[in-house]
């Protein structure tokens, strides 16, 4: 798997990630290889002709079905809530090298303490707990200790449709969306918990979770392995949406001051610096998004007022869990005044990837900026400039302090 670089090498050329070959999206490339995947894997105990035939083919091709030893279970049986924990695991080829701290190699990124020690006792006693599946889960927001009853998690316990929908709207960056939806359009038959609403309706929206063919959710229905199969491979299809291979991005040291526009550009004589991530860029919407660089918003800021101040990102290992509002923040702390500050809004997720909008196609423009209630600011934290052209992404950190209102 080719990974995104930003790179010294060849005419400022980027290599990209080659996830499901240039041209085609996540989509329809994993259809096809579904559909000539059916036609050459036998998969025991289902007929070709099921439902989720398609589904389950992916799911035994990509781990899923053997991260649990289930290659040959019944898809009509039950999934238990661990089960379905490591079947999100490989689904997602999240692994203990696949957080951001791992790609930008910066340690204020890495928490001091694992939230493995909130794990329940029944998981660490769990079969989960034998290899760093459990920590990866707990540090990533696949399980929180807001799962738990009494204390206990329950892993052998089968999952609910409700509750694996939970874990998807962590995996695929939608939890924040789903607890701002209020689930008025919902159309199902029956009702759904109030609790259970936004969730619910968020993943129904966004055709990753579908009622019955008599019109019924059933939410707290226990989840089948076809069901699991299908849902996960649908929030898979969804967060890799929009891949383009063709990006080029070059990141650039420095940026420059224009006094005529009051506004900073990248300067593109600077150094070229070298730096290489996971994940291919996306466009979703005309908004390019790339793989989470902690050294584009990070910088020690030194202000004309002669004010040293400390900023530090909180990047939280909850990473599933984002979206929407309060995605990456900022404390910018002088002496014993802090601030927080959102720096980016509306990121998504790609394989346990946090993947950040920088460059809106349709505005032309993207910069990043937040106002600093300490210097009485603006901040320009990140700097864009894209050729639609030749698919050149230029990229540049900010300067903090560009004197632009307050």
């Amino acid at each position: 798997m080719k990974k995104l670089c930003y790179t010294l090498a060849g005419a400022l050329l980027v290599g990209s990630l080659t996830l499901n070959g240039a041209g085609q999206s996540a989509k329809a490339t994993q259809s096809s290889v579904n559909a000539s995947s059916a036609a050459t894997v036998t998969v025991a105990r289902w007929a070709a002709d099921h439902w989720a035939n398609d589904d389950l083919v992916w799911a035994k091709n990509e781990g899923v079905l053997s991260k649990i030893g289930a290659e040959s279970r019944d898809p009509e049986s039950a999934v238990s809530r661990v089960e379905f924990v490591m079947m999100t695991i490989a689904a997602m080829k999240l692994t203990p090298e696949s957080t951001i701290v791992k790609q930008t190699g910066l340690e204020m990124f890495r928490e001091q303490n694992s939230l493995l020690k909130e794990a329940s006792e029944d998981l660490k006693s769990h079969s989960i707990a034998c290899d760093e599946s459990l920590e990866m889960a707990m540090n990533s927001g696949l399980i929180s200790k807001n799962d738990y009853i009494n204390g206990s998690y329950r892993p052998d316990d089968n999952i609910t449709r409700y509750d694996a929908t939970v874990i998807v709207s962590r995996m695929a960056g939608l939890a924040y969306p789903a607890s701002q939806n209020d689930g008025a359009n919902l159309k199902y038959r029956d009702a759904v918990a109030d609790g259970q609403k936004g969730t619910v309706s968020e993943l129904t929206n966004r055709a990753l979770l579908f009622g019955y063919d008599d019109g019924y959710v059933r939410a707290d229905k226990d989840l089948t392995l076809a069901e699991a199969c299908a849902l996960l491979k649908r929030a898979v299809d969804y967060t890799e949406q929009g891949i383009d291979t063709s990006i080029q991005a070059t990141l650039y040291s420095d940026n420059k001051y224009d006094y005529v526009e009051h506004k900073y550009h990248i300067d593109k004589n600077s150094k070229i610096l070298s730096v290489e991530t996971n994940l291919p860029a996306q466009i979703i919407d005309d908004v390019i998004y790339i793989p989470f660089l902690a050294y584009l918003v990070t910088n020690d800021w030194s202000y004309s007022s002669g004010q040293q101040l400390s900023v530090t990102l909180d990047y939280t290992r909850k990473v599933f869990q984002i979206g929407g509002d309060s995605v990456i923040e900022c404390r910018v702390s002088n002496q014993d005044i802090t601030k927080k500050y959102t720096l980016f809004k509306e990121c998504r997720m790609m394989r346990g990837e946090l993947m950040m909008p920088v460059y809106d196609i349709k505005k032309d423009t993207y910069e990043h900026n937040v106002y600093n209630e300490i210097t009485k600011s603006h901040d320009t934290l990140l700097i864009a400039e894209y050729n639609s052209e030749t698919k050149q992404l230029y990229l540049c950190r900010g300067s903090g302090d560009t004197n632009i209102g307050g």
